[in-house]
């Protein structure tokens, strides 16, 4: 649901208090530079979008911290000058470049160069000039915090250096393009945030890149360098690098880094300019000296003569001289017109200063008085749009239309790729002004040739001339790769490694035969070595090096340590796709770690076009996954296998009838010129082609039809139908396929020559993107699959429909492949049978392997996303029909087909247990929740039901699981954390029949495939890990219908007798090892005893008491072990109860909606209201359109608990939800012969992890055998006294300090603060890190901001983050909040950054003291008021209230948090322990009053000693408490000699005299209150006041003549559901008087 912002002026702190949420507001990132020109930054929350500077407000921060001022007198003020989009928090939100002001004179900031630089633009303005700047930089490791790096991203790990400059620039692939994620990264945040960057590429150093900022006009250019380099600093810090603009990175034979300055003014590009070019050059000559002193420091180290640069003694200009200071552009020159490139300013120059001295220069040279230019829109505007910007199609228009632009924001990239002389892909970035629809709409480019071993340095531009345009799948639309020839320049021939020319003249040649390809393109994934050299250990190989387990169950495979590399296929084949590639499969290979996709059926010279264009994505994919692609034919010796490139091939001719013939005749062709095919079908091939491993020998040729081990395969198919296509098993996998297809076409068409009876039209060589335009949207078709012959027609897949195969081997381990499909199945006779090779998956012997893989059921594929489907499939043996070993589903499906009438539900608990990787190919025995170094944790206990690093171990993994069944449709219930550290349990069900084991089938194949992107491994053992811990289960619950039925619980019983005379037979079929886990420990029953009881967990089957007292209901069996056979013990569960009941069958129950078809895919619609329950689940055909509720409490220690279910609606009051519970004994708070505690819900707030419509619900803690509030359930308490003194209207916010710790040992408190070094050293001392930003300043934003977001999702009102003065230490503010909602906010913003640390791999620690030394402590500071503090005179009131905190300081100290004496020492801004004072903006008392408060006489007090760990319930009752009883609980008594009231009235006598009015009469109140409205009409004000005496009267007090209830039931409590009683009052007797009122809501509305 999209939300509404406002737009225009921020409103401020007090219109914010008065919201229900922060949701719509608007946060705004100031940005300024200290005093050595970093970038410090901060947050604050904003009612409104601004559209001008002039929107926002003039804020503030502590200047000594930055260097720009003294302790004493440090204020120094930042007024915002251009708006920016914020491009991490996205829109609304917003960066404001500020400049910083002192705040005692008035002058510019130390650090502040833009003033200066405003005054020279607008005194020089009507020259109109423009500058582009190139900045270049390097990427490092970390270093330790506070210390310089000293390695640089680009070399190895040891320090030691890589290979020598060259094959890193315009790089692609891992080990070259080094760091392309972060400058990919910041590219697109720029243009996100309306910075006019023009273009990216890597440069000749490795790790160094360079971006392009302009053209710019004026001031711009330094306001958008500067907000550039701020986003940079930002992008490395979720890299875990750090950037250095340093001129001279690293000393040797290495590039520097500068910022080559691009400029002109209106005369130079005006005709004649040429002449005004070399008339500024003279100028800058004369004042060399003056420029390099602004040029940026150390620069001396970069201009040496050396690496294109001229030394910085000297001064030179030339046309086209790179080694000159300053170098004329050749177009300059030719056109007589253009710009000049300053290459002398380093890339630590201040952007300001140097364009500062280039247009004074300029100007004392050109004279001020030329006129004409038009000055630039204001930098600080930027067109804020809700919807997608304008697009612009066709043909790019160039640099100058760049430079009239606002913003970026609309352009287009486009990254041309083209084949160096090695055939390595390279690539470059340019920003366009268009879309183009056609090669011909780009510009020709030109690149360095001398840096890709195509031209020498003397001469060497090489031309891109573009030939096929794709979609950019790393960009997204409209951007775009565009695959370009090499041409070079100085004779318009070929460049070297361009074969694709003489490929296209073949094709072109043998059109008539119109050529089909298709290419199977194996590849080898690899571990990164050394940079610049060749790696030796297979990614699938153990990382010692030593070699795994023998070849066989990688092949197709799925889960961690098996399919070894799927997240680098799957990514590669959905961006094959994006782009418009054509291919049409993958699988993984039999060698670990080897993996094969096939591309085509292709028409002509689009073969090649299409796999260069897919080696390239695989090239830029294996940057984002860490690891090396090879297409080295044999990538690893020994019995390994090779890697080829198998090309299918087919002219006309062959698929015609008679086409068999033609196949042969072209086989005996090809075997004539034998040695030339072997030529051009790559290099190292004869270790490869041996005669092994399915290949032939490199010196035989052969053919034959399905044989695997010839020269070229005939397909089965082309013998039977006389007709079809032949398969060369030769090439390579480093083949050139322009090579390779031009040869095979050569060979066929000399031998068919005339064969063509016609012409065939061929695909042109520009790809149908080219022709068809930009789509936003795709549309597939719907239906029967239409086979490979209508994929070769298509102009890409973009709009095919990918199917993954599943099937169970011979050990029941689920096994895929995918295919591409031309529609979206909506049934499974839609879909092929397809086949696979049983002889991999011990289900056939190699010389007779074909197994046939037939489709029973339809589930979205939740990896890729819709239309695309996963097909639950039987394996069939192709020999004999029969079921293949491992199929287990026929024998149930015709079970459950026989006692169809008994309508049997299903429910299975599956439980799991995460577990570190071992060795590869041999299980895994250290579960995920133990210590890295083998020992164990804490015993269990804190880990059920928990949240936070090192407790809910495995949480992602669990919550990506619950999330892709349920988009798979696969019927998921729930889930939580179990008892043992790593072990989880996930519930599937209510299912009917067949059902229960295909979805529980798919929801293991997910949980694996899930686990991949983990790096961890799923178990299924029974007894995952020996010793004091629990084991792992299926629970499976069943029922039929005569149990669900009235008198079902004799039935019930009946069903557990019959179980108990065949319990062997069932625990044969109950799963393997389960006698470890059966041992009458750990709540389970011993595997040689059965015995079933009413809500036993220690017996075999437990029967709920639910089912005792209702007298039907369902049965648990608890002996399934987690590796159990869904269809194995659902069909014997079925069996034994058909065979029991025979004969109380009725008439088949209704079926459930087949599984194996799915009507809705692209969209879910949800019921809003009260929640149905299980029965309705289990009539439901999936449990897409359901919606999660996380259940949130906290536990006798005030940490915050949860689990999930799954709901029919989504509820819109508290009401709406199911009372649930947990075993209080796993919590402590309860013990375990009586444990059951019952969960009320209070609050619901969005789920912002899941999204909506889920949703996260506070809820409070209840005895179920008492009614009593439970160990650590303080809100309760709390409630009566916000409820008792309501009428003074608490306000509270809290600004909740943190430190993010690194993970120690698991169950064991973290010691080591994440802002510290890795090896315990401390780091710089505090200064650098309050505000900041970069990798090793802002340690532990990328948490920070993930929560910020999150609470802002969920409808915390969340209102600010910034850094603190430790390092990883940060505060959150949340608030203004009124009463209760306090509490309740700041315990879900707890909760949920328990959570978010969980997916960054650090511990949130609210320790008030979480590191020893000279280091800040961590506090809740809470500002507080009561609406007499805010009325006038309210100044006095805060005086007495502070002087009622102090008459009792230990009282309140005690309930402000443990520990707290460690930090109230009286240092680091706060006041001793032991004493209490408060005063006007001091920071070390205990009590702040803000200076606003004193200078306006209203307003509130800030009490700073709660610590980080104080519990929000208690601290606000304790405030509010003290409060209430030094000013009773209205305003109007509270007031004072301040707050007078003018009512003329007896307010005491009056409420004495109503109080004896109810007691006696019983007057019904709203005679009570009609009345006294009618008296009262005429004085609105008045009224209120006595309406808010009467508040604390509650119905029931009412009732019991004004005494509260002994034992007051819990209350149901919404966010915003119903309004308070006072309110509801207020209504009632306005509505009856007449008089107008406005309402409010004693808690936010319902978001």
């Amino acid at each position: 649901m999209a939300l509404n912002y406002n737009v225009g002026e921020d409103k401020g702190a007090g219109a914010l208090a008065k919201m229900d949420s922060f949701e719509q507001c608007v946060y705004a990132e100031y940005i300024w530079l200290d005093a050595h020109q970093t970038p410090r930054s901060k947050t604050m929350t904003m009612t409104s979008r601004p559209t001008r500077p002039e929107d926002l407000r003039v804020w503030n921060y502590d200047g000594s911290s930055t260097e720009q001022a003294e302790g004493h007198n440090s204020e120094v003020l930042l007024y915002p000058r251009a708006i920016f989009n914020d491009p991490f928090l996205g829109a609304p939100h917003i960066l404001v470049l500020a400049e910083a002001y002192n705040a005692w004179d008035g002058k510019p900031s130390i650090g502040n160069t833009r003033a200066e630089c405003q005054e020279v633009m607008e005194k020089y303005k009507a020259l109109d000039p423009w500058f582009g700047i190139e900045q270049e930089y390097t990427l490092f490791r970390p270093g330790k915090v506070g210390e310089m790096p000293r390695i640089p991203f680009g070399f190895n790990l040891n320090g030691t250096d890589p290979a020598p400059q060259g094959p890193y620039y315009c790089s692609a692939g891992t080990g070259a393009a080094i760091g392309r994620a972060v400058a990919d990264d910041h590219y697109m945040k720029c243009l996100q945030a309306g910075v006019k960057i023009a273009g990216i590429n890597a440069e000749v150093m490795p790790g160094q890149w360079e971006y392009q900022i302009g053209p710019c006009r004026g001031i711009e250019i330094g306001d958008h360098m500067t907000v550039s380099r701020y986003l940079m600093l930002r992008v490395t810090e979720t890299h875990k690098v750090m950037c250095s603009f340093s001129p001279k990175p690293k000393d040797g034979d290495w590039n520097g880094a500068g910022c080559h300055t691009n400029f002109s003014i209106a005369p130079m590009r005006a005709d004649g300019g040429y002449n005004v070019i070399l008339k500024v050059c003279e100028a800058f000559g004369k004042v060399a000296k003056e420029h390099i002193m602004e040029y940026g420091e150390g620069n001396d180290k970069r201009l040496t003569g050396l690496h294109e640069t001229c030394d910085i003694n000297t001064f030179k200009y030339g046309v086209a001289n790179r080694g000159a200071s300053i170098r004329i552009p050749r177009d300059a020159e030719k056109d007589g017109k253009g710009y000049m490139e300053d290459r002398r300013p380093a890339a630590n120059c201040d952007p300001y200063r140097v364009t500062c001295r280039m247009m004074k220069t300029t100007g004392l040279c050109m004279g001020s008085s030329f006129s004409g230019g038009v000055v630039p829109p204001p930098t600080g505007m930027l067109d804020f749009q809700v919807g997608p910007e304008t697009l612009s199609m066709g043909k790019d228009r160039g640099a100058a239309s760049l430079a009239e632009m606002k913003s970026y924001s609309a352009c287009v990239l486009a990254e041309y790729i083209w084949l160096d002389a090695n055939q390595t892909p390279r690539s470059k970035t340019m920003t366009m002004t268009s879309r183009p629809t056609k090669p011909e709409d780009l510009r020709v480019w030109n690149y360095d040739g001398s840096s890709t071993e195509q031209a020498e340095g003397h001469n060497s531009e090489v031309l891109l001339y573009p030939r096929a345009i794709f979609n950019d799948p790393f960009r997204g639309a409209p951007h775009v790769l565009v695959l370009a020839e090499a041409y070079n320049a100085w004779d318009g021939k070929p460049s070297i490694g361009n074969t694709r020319a003489d490929c296209l003249d073949v094709m072109l040649k043998h059109k008539a035969l119109d050529p089909w390809f298709g290419i199977e393109q194996e590849y080898t994934l690899f571990r990164p070595g050394k940079v610049g050299e060749n790696p030796t250990i297979p990614l699938g190989f153990n990382e010692n090096g030593s070699e795994p387990a023998p070849q066989g169950p990688y092949y197709c495979s799925a889960g961690t340590g098996a399919a070894i590399g799927r997240a680098v296929a799957d990514d590669h084949y959905k961006k094959c796709l994006q782009a418009g590639v054509k291919i049409a499969g993958i699988n993984a290979e039999v060698m670990p770690g080897q993996w094969e996709f096939q591309v085509g059926p292709c028409r002509g010279i689009e073969m090649g076009d299409h796999l260069t264009v897919a080696r390239y994505i695989m090239l830029r994919v294996t940057e984002d996954h860490n690891c090396i692609c090879s297409f080295s034919p044999k990538p690893k010796n020994g019995d390994w296998n090779g890697a080829g490139c198998h090309t299918n091939f087919s002219v006309a001719p062959m698929m015609q009838d008679g086409g068999y013939d033609v196949i042969l005749q072209v086989c005996e062709a090809f075997g004539k010129v034998a040695p030339e095919h072997i030529v051009e079908y790559g290099e190292g091939n004869e270790l490869r082609l041996t005669g092994k491993h399915e290949t032939c020998d490199i010196n035989t040729f052969k053919y034959g039809v399905a044989n695997r081990g010839a020269s070229i395969r005939i397909p089965r198919d082309a013998e039977k139908d006389g007709k079809g296509y032949m398969e060369d098993r030769r090439p390579a996998a480093n083949c050139d396929p322009y090579r390779v297809t031009r040869r095979m076409l050569k060979t066929a068409g000399e031998c068919l020559l005339g064969a063509a009876e016609m012409p065939v039209t061929l695909a042109t060589s520009s790809l149908p993107v080219s022709a068809t335009g930009y789509k936003t949207s795709k549309s597939f078709s719907i239906g029967k699959d239409k086979g490979a012959s209508a994929l070769a027609y298509m102009g890409s897949y973009q709009s095919c429909v990918l199917a993954e195969y599943v099937w169970l081997d011979a050990h029941q381990i689920p096994r895929s492949k995918t295919m591409t499909m031309t529609s979206r199945p909506t049934k499974p006779e839609d879909l092929r049978v397809w086949n696979y090779d049983g002889s991999s998956t011990e289900q056939a012997e190699g010389h007779n392997s074909e197994v046939l893989l037939y489709p029973r059921a339809i589930f979205d594929d939740p990896f890729r996303g819709a239309p695309h489907v996963l097909v639950l499939a039987e394996a069939y043996n192709a020999w004999d029909g029969k079921p293949s070993i491992g199929n287990s589903r026929a024998d149930c499906a015709a079970i459950m087909e026989t006692y169809k009438g008994l309508d049997p539900w299903f429910g299975i608990e599956q439980e799991y247990t995460l577990m570190r990787p071992g060795s590869v190919g041999i299980a895994s025995t250290m579960p995920l929740g133990f210590n890295e170094d083998g020992s164990e944790p804490a015993p269990q206990g804190p880990y059920y039901t928990s949240a936070g690093t090192g407790v809910a171990i495995g949480r992602a993994v669990a919550d990506e699981h619950y999330q892709k069944c349920l988009d798979a449709g696969v019927k998921i219930a729930g889930i939580n954390a179990e008892v043992m550290p790593g072990q989880w349990e996930f519930q599937i069900g209510p299912c009917r029949g067949i059902e229960m084991g295909d979805h529980l089938t798919m929801a293991r194949y997910i949980m694996l495939r899930v686990t991949e992107s983990h790096d961890c491994e799923c178990s299924f053992s029974p007894k995952p890990k020996r010793g004091d811990w629990n084991g792992a289960g299926c629970h499976t619950n069943f029922s039929v219908t005569p149990m669900m039925q009235d008198g079902g619980y004799d039935v019930i019983i009946q069903v557990c007798e019959a179980f108990g005379k065949v319990a062997k037979d069932h625990i044969q079929e109950y799963g393997e090892g389960n006698d470890q886990r059966l041992t009458g420990m750990h709540e389970t029953c011993d595997i040689n005893t059965f015995k079933y009881g009413v809500a036993n967990r220690g017996a075999s089957i437990r029967i709920p008491r639910d089912a005792e007292k209702d007298g039907k209901g369902y049965m648990e069996d608890r002996r399934p072990a987690a590796n159990c056979d869904p269809y194995r013990v659902t069909g014997r569960i079925m069996k034994t109860t058909g065979q029991c009941l025979a004969g109380s069958m009725g008439p088949p129950g209704a079926l459930p909606a087949p599984s194996s078809s799915l009507a809705e895919y692209s969209s879910r619609s949800y019921k809003i209201g009260k929640d149905q329950g299980a029965s309705a689940l289990a009539y439901m055909g999936s449990f897409r359109s359901c919606v999660l509720a996380e259940y949130v409490w906290l536990d006798a220690r005030q940490t915050p608990r949860s689990k999930t279910m799954t709901m029919t609606s989504r509820p819109t009051k508290p009401e709406d939800l199911r009372v649930w519970n947990y075993d209080g004994s796993s919590t402590e708070q309860a013990e375990g012969h009586n444990s059951e505690v019952l969960l009320y819900p209070r609050a619901i707030f969005q789920d912002p992890f899941r999204g909506p419509p889920h949703i996260l619900v506070m809820a409070e803690a209840y005895n179920a055998w008492d009614g009593k509030p439970s160990i650590g359930n303080t809100r309760a308490e709390c409630a009566a006294v916000m409820e008792k003194y309501k009428g003074l209207d608490p306000w509270f916010g809290i600004e909740q300090e943190y430190t993010l710790m690194r993970p120690g040992r698991i169950g064991t408190a973290a010691t080591m603060p994440l802002g510290f070094n890795e090896d315990g050293s401390e780091p710089a001392p505090q200064g650098p890190y309050y505000t900041g930003a970069g990798t090793g300043v802002a340690i532990g934003r990328a948490v920070a901001e993930d929560h910020k977001m999150k609470c802002l999702q969920a409808g915390v009102k969340i209102s600010g983050i910034n850094a603190e003065v430790m390092p990883g230490q940060w505060e959150f503010q949340v608030g203004p909040c009124r009463g209760i909602e306090m509490g309740d906010h700041l315990t879900i913003a707890r909760y949920i950054m328990l959570r978010v640390t969980e997916s960054h791999n650090c511990v949130c620690s609210f320790s008030p003291k979480p590191k020893d030394g000279d280091w800040n402590g961590a506090g809740c500071h809470t500002n507080f008021s009561v609406t007499p503090m805010l009325q006038q005179g309210g100044y006095d009131v805060i005086i007495k209230v502070c002087e009622a905190f102090g008459r009792i300081p230990q009282e309140h100290v005690l309930e402000y948090g443990e520990g707290n004496d460690k930090r109230l020492t009286g240092k680091h801004e706060t006041c001793d322990i032991n004493t209490f004072k408060y005063g006007v903006a001091n920071r070390g008392a205990s009590i702040r009053i803000p200076r606003d408060a004193e200078k306006d006489g209203k307003g509130y007090m800030e009490d700073r000693r709660p610590a980080a760990n104080c519990d929000p319930y208690r601290v606000t009752s304790r405030m509010m408490k003290t409060t209430g009883e030094v000013l009773g609980s209205s305003p109007s008594l509270a007031a004072g000699s301040g707050g007078r009231s003018d009512m003329n009235v007896d307010v005491q006598s009056l409420r004495d005299d109503m109080n004896a009015m109810i007691k006696e009469t019983r007057v019904e109140m709203g005679s009570v209150r009609q009345a006294l409205a009618a008296s009262c009409a005429d004085n609105n004000k008045m009224f209120q006041k006595i309406l808010s005496m009467m508040s604390g009267m509650s119905p029931s007090s009412q009732a019991n003549g004004g005494e509260p209830p002994a034992s007051p039931a819990p209350s149901s409590f919404s966010v915003g559901s119903a309004q308070s009683l006072q309110a509801r009052q207020m209504q009632s007797m306005n509505a009856k008087a007449g008089v107008p009122l406005p309402s409010r809501s004693a808690y936010p509305q319902q978001r």
